[in-house]
């Protein structure tokens, strides 16, 4: 795998739900950085906090939480939480560092369209 430490998180988010979606996954960017209410910036509230970059429902139908991290990306004591919540319930959880990583994870899943 290449390094990717300098590659902004958005980009390799935009790469693996396009790739997602081709495998007809449903799948979607959750955005994080807080709301903007009347032309100010608004933190996220509390019960949102450590959310997955991207939300996914695999073919199978199972719910499928994705953190995006570049290589020197670190989870937050919010974002630990959450996937411990996403797997209680039944759901999957994992980091995702590059597109190379979310295609094996669809293979390793046996997720993938032939």
């Amino acid at each position: 795998m290449k390094s990717n430490k300098n590659i902004p998180e958005k980009y390799i988010e935009r790469e693996i739900i396009s790739y997602l979606r081709t495998q007809k996954w449903l799948a979607c960017k959750i955005r994080t950085s807080g709301r903007i209410v009347g032309g100010r910036v608004m933190g996220l509230p509390r019960d949102e906090l450590g959310v997955s970059d991207i939300i996914a429902c695999s073919p199978d139908g199972i719910f499928h939480a994705l953190e995006i991290k570049n290589a020197k990306g670190k989870l937050s004591d919010h974002q630990i939480a959450w996937g411990n919540m996403v797997r209680r319930i039944g759901g999957r959880y994992t980091i995702l560092r590059s597109l190379e990583e979310a295609i094996d994870y669809v293979y390793k899943h046996n997720l993938v369209i032939k």
